[in-house]
């Protein structure tokens, strides 16, 4: 079992007393999956204690930076800001036109 679970210390043990283990086994016996007890278990657990395993934050991604490469000239570092920069035009379509409007 999980340290995660177990230092929860009377709390899991008191999870038990939720699990009808008896019956849990006659069915697995009866199913022939008495070998899978562990793992019917552990998903039991899982539902009554959360998961073992702590659900970590996504990183937030990290800004764009813009760098200048080394070999490329001022004046055209600029124009390549300034064009990014600049708003992007939107395509206008009518639902079943012919042409369309920039």
């Amino acid at each position: 079992m999980s340290p995660v679970w177990t230092d929860k210390g009377l709390a899991w043990i008191e999870s038990f007393d939720n699990i009808d283990l008896v019956r849990l086994h006659a069915t697995l016996v009866e199913l022939g999956l008495e070998d899978r007890l562990e793992r019917v278990i552990r998903r039991r657990l899982v539902e009554i204690l959360g998961s073992p395993v702590p659900i970590l934050p996504k990183p937030k991604p990290k800004p764009k930076t813009r760098e200048k490469p080394p070999n490329i000239s001022e004046k055209a570092w600029a124009e390549v800001v300034a064009m990014q920069k600049k708003p992007k035009r939107k395509t206008v379509c009518a639902p079943n036109a012919l042409a369309c409007f920039v």
